[in-house]
């Protein structure tokens, strides 16, 4: 599976490349991490909350996350990067 062919509720296990990390903050607060990944194909969003570590390195890593959807793009929810 590839990015490009996902659909929403797959359950997705790829290695990617974190092209873009930023650590935002929500209304309440709390930290999270707003991550950018590519596979080579296409390239999808996704934030991971609760982010309480530091900003990680852009490179690549094996990212296990779900499909899905916000306004209209693709994004990656529950993403776990190894």
């Amino acid at each position: 599976m590839d990015l490009k062919s996902m659909k929403n509720g797959d359950h997705v296990n790829l290695r990617m490349v974190l092209t873009k990390a930023e650590i935002r903050k929500t209304k309440a607060n709390t930290p999270y991490l707003q991550a950018t990944f590519s596979d080579g194909t296409e390239t999808v969003s996704g934030n991971i909350w609760y982010w309480a570590a530091a900003l990680p390195e852009l490179g690549v890593y094996d990212v296990s996350a779900v499909a899905g959807e916000y306004m209209g793009k693709k994004q990656l929810n529950n993403i776990v990067m190894r």
